[in-house]
């Protein structure tokens, strides 16, 4: 394909297709900001399943952004679904936005941590439920010898009183909404905010189980070496 025959947005699909504004994380001033609608175009096509067939095609647009805090512009692409009707999923946001690592989480969640976040801020939002489940998945191991799936270990850490049923929950929401990322029924978009939820029920749990008590143990050990 030639840059002759990208097609304005308003000539190939409906431009409100695009959210505007859009929120987002810019990689210019490192803020949350919302982001204002410059200019779009048809992008290509993605080809799906085996066959190239034209149901399986799926129409890639990128657009232009411009944040209302710094005023710098971020490419953003989107790959449209038919589902339900037209729906548009970002896919990737050119520079890319990096989360900042967690200091408090141990070694073994803190990098990873930080990629799911990060898979969120570059739109990569199956990918951000699947880092956060395995992050969810690696901190319950730091707490409970059970080996077993995800469920049984949660099981497990609420039977022996390790967390408490509202923790559970927000356990399950992770691990059932990374479950549905990884086996989908049928292919469906994970949306922006059900990552965003995902990610927020995780540092919930994360904070109350190992940061918290991190810090309560750092606060004793202070007392009782005399530094009150």
């Amino acid at each position: 394909m030639t840059s002759d025959e990208l097609l304005p947005l308003v000539e190939y699909l409906d431009p409100d297709l695009l959210p505007n504004p859009l929120h987002h994380q810019c990689a210019h001033c490192g803020s949350p900001a919302w982001f204002r609608l410059r200019s779009a175009v048809w992008a290509g096509e993605f080809l799906g399943g085996s066959g190239g067939n034209r149901s399986d095609r799926h129409p890639i647009l990128a657009a232009v952004y411009q944040c209302s805090g710094c005023e710098k512009a971020t490419l953003f692409e989107f790959q449209v679904y038919n589902v339900g009707g037209l729906k548009a999923s970002l896919l990737y946001a050119y520079p890319t936005a990096v989360a900042r690592l967690w200091q408090e989480l141990p070694d073994e969640l803190r990098a990873d941590h930080a990629e799911a976040w990060s898979c969120h801020l570059a739109g990569q939002y199956r990918a951000a439920t699947l880092v956060a489940r395995g992050v969810l998945k690696r901190a319950v191991r730091l707490m409970t010898k059970v080996r077993g799936s995800l469920k049984e270990e949660l099981d497990s850490l609420e039977a022996e009183g390790t967390i408490t049923r509202q923790l559970r929950l927000a356990a399950d929401e992770v691990r059932l909404t990374g479950n549905d990322a990884a086996h989908p029924d049928e292919l469906e978009v994970v949306s922006e905010s059900e990552a965003a939820d995902s990610l927020a029920f995780l540092d919930d749990f994360l904070q109350t189980t190992i940061v918290l008590p991190q810090r309560r143990r750092a606060r004793a050990n202070k007392r009782a070496s005399g530094d009150k």
